[in-house]
């Protein structure tokens, strides 16, 4: 396929060598001109012009959206969308536009669709559809992980442009999960996030270490062999389910208190506890 990724960073880049390793034809468009020659020096086609071919299949967009301290800041996708708009006025094939980005649910069908129609005056030249297809890159590893994902996930209101990204994606040889709509994927990123956070509860755990003069990290280590939510990856993993048994309610509140009586605030803990009433 030919494919034009939009945003030349590290996950544009990542994704556009994946792509190219299994055989597709990519195109980079980033608005820095020093990035577009770092990316033409290492060898990828790239421009700072937006431009999509008549032939290309997908585009796939990777810009940033940084946090403005409540939300998302989707000036950069933007920006992007409504170039691309333009871009895709002139007659050509069938293009399915891909969000990389990390959005909250709703911002493909919301905003990325309506900015895409806007920003052609209503005359799109091609038919277009919009998907979500987010990564999950380590910055540290960002090209391997893209090489090699554990799963490739899609989420696409439209049967046939869900059908695209798979083709796209699936000679990557990772299990491709298609998922019921773009902001059920757009979940799923979001989710990838927060449950990576889990630090947070560790970090809870740190504080009542030190304060008791014990290893916090030694505890971690064990607890990381013995709770069934460290080695079984479907322990506690799917949502809905009751908070019971013998232990689990009753450990948590005798925790909870024990913080509290040693002046630690258990934020984490009785966070733990009230979401589960």
């Amino acid at each position: 396929m030919n494919v034009v990724v939009v945003g030349g960073g590290t996950v544009g880049s990542a994704t556009a060598r994946a792509l190219i390793s299994i055989g597709h034809a990519v195109h980079i468009v980033d608005t820095e001109p020093a990035k577009v020659a770092e990316l033409r020096a290492s060898g990828l086609s790239a421009s700072v012009a937006m431009t999509v071919p008549a032939d290309c299949g997908v585009v796939v967009l990777c810009v940033q959206t940084p946090s403005d301290g409540h939300g998302l800041d989707l000036g950069f996708l933007r920006t992007a969308v409504n170039d691309l708009a333009g871009a895709l006025r002139a007659p050509g094939e069938p293009v399915v536009v891909a969000v990389r980005s990390t959005v909250l649910p709703g911002t493909c069908a919301g905003a990325v669709r309506p900015w895409l129609t806007h920003g052609a005056g209503g005359a799109l030249g091609r038919r277009v559809a919009v998907a979500s297809m987010p990564e999950f890159l380590r910055q540290a590893h960002a090209e391997h992980d893209a090489l090699a994902p554990r799963q490739v996930v899609i989420g696409a209101d439209d049967p046939q442009a869900a059908e695209t990204l798979v083709e796209l994606m699936a000679p990557l040889g990772a299990p491709v999960r298609v998922m019921g709509s773009c902001a059920e994927a757009e979940l799923v990123k979001c989710a990838h996030h927060a449950y990576n956070a889990k630090i947070s509860f560790w970090n809870e755990m740190e504080l009542l270490a030190r304060h008791l003069g014990l290893d916090g990290h030694a505890v971690a280590d064990v607890v990381s062999a013995t709770a069934a939510a460290s080695w079984n990856p479907a322990y506690g993993i799917d949502g809905g389910r009751p908070y019971g048994g013998a232990c689990l309610p009753k450990d948590v509140l005798a925790l909870r208190g024990f913080l509290t009586e040693q002046g630690i605030d258990p934020l984490m803990v009785d966070a733990i506890h009230r979401r589960n009433q």
